[in-house]
């Protein structure tokens, strides 16, 4: 771990919100650290196995930093949650008592196209515009997972908030919508804690990805929601957590603890 605070701004939110558009933005100024997804294991340039939390944690910051030594990132709650699994240490916390944190919320308040958004990146594995489709399959239609994605956003919305109240935290707090319209106070946030200029002409260099399939869905799940109401595949019961703590609990009859992390969508 690094000897000196640091300063670094972690924006805490959920996937389809426009953080890779923002933190595109933000990286294009040169001086308010490097934002990416630096708590997902699945990139990191060695086996997870490799590193200790110290590891893992010192990686992060390198990973999220400027030349200057600032660094930004965006935070998912199945990071924090993988994370903490897997290091039995919680880095988001790490982080606030060991750096000069500012921390940003950033919601979306279209949940449905939000929700949209996230089936279909899954469905093509396309997660950005610049990015390759990894999947031939054709983009279908599902009622169910669609339902699934709404509540699921939800979840991740409510575990930031928990979290920050229970910390006792401060953050700021933004709109995807309002930032759509002039992204500037998003970027004034980050200069003001970095003591930087803002960049003169910032870019991120991905587009909207909506299309005439987007509205197409939106329209036919308003008709699903208004006729059918929550498909009911969203109250099914998450498989149980395995371990020795279940087999007991069966041993005697009791009800099983469930597994942790998202739904599947």
């Amino acid at each position: 771990m690094p000897d000196t605070r640091q300063k670094g701004v972690i924006t805490l939110t959920t996937g389809r919100s426009g953080s890779s558009w923002l933190g595109g933005l933000v990286n294009s100024a040169g001086t308010m650290g490097h934002s990416g997804e630096w708590l997902d294991m699945n990139i990191l340039p060695k086996p997870r196995k490799s590193y200790s939390a110290d590891g893992f944690f010192a990686h992060v910051i390198s990973a999220a930093s400027s030349a200057n030594g600032h660094f930004s990132m965006k935070i998912f709650p199945h990071h924090v949650q993988d994370t903490t699994a897997a290091f039995k240490v919680d880095i988001l916390r790490r982080a606030i008592t060991t750096h000069d944190i500012k921390l940003l919320l950033l919601t979306r308040e279209d949940r449905l196209g939000q929700a949209i958004s996230l089936v279909r990146a899954r469905q093509t594995g396309k997660w950005g515009s610049t990015a390759a489709q990894t999947s031939a399959q054709p983009q279908r239609y599902s009622f169910k997972r669609l339902c699934k994605a709404y509540f699921h956003i939800g979840k991740g919305y409510d575990f930031w908030r928990s979290y920050l109240a229970i910390n006792d935290l401060t953050f700021e707090a933004f709109t995807y919508e309002t930032l759509l319209e002039n992204p500037a106070p998003f970027l004034e946030s980050h200069a003001r804690h970095f003591g930087v200029a803002l960049p003169e002409a910032p870019h991120s260099g991905l587009k909207i990805q909506r299309d005439d399939t987007t509205n197409t869905w939106r329209q036919r799940f308003l008709q699903d929601i208004a006729e059918r109401g929550v498909h009911s595949g969203i109250y099914e019961l998450e498989p149980p957590e395995a371990g020795l703590g279940n087999a007991v609990k069966v041993a005697f009859g009791h009800p099983l603890y469930p597994r942790h992390g998202g739904a599947k969508i």
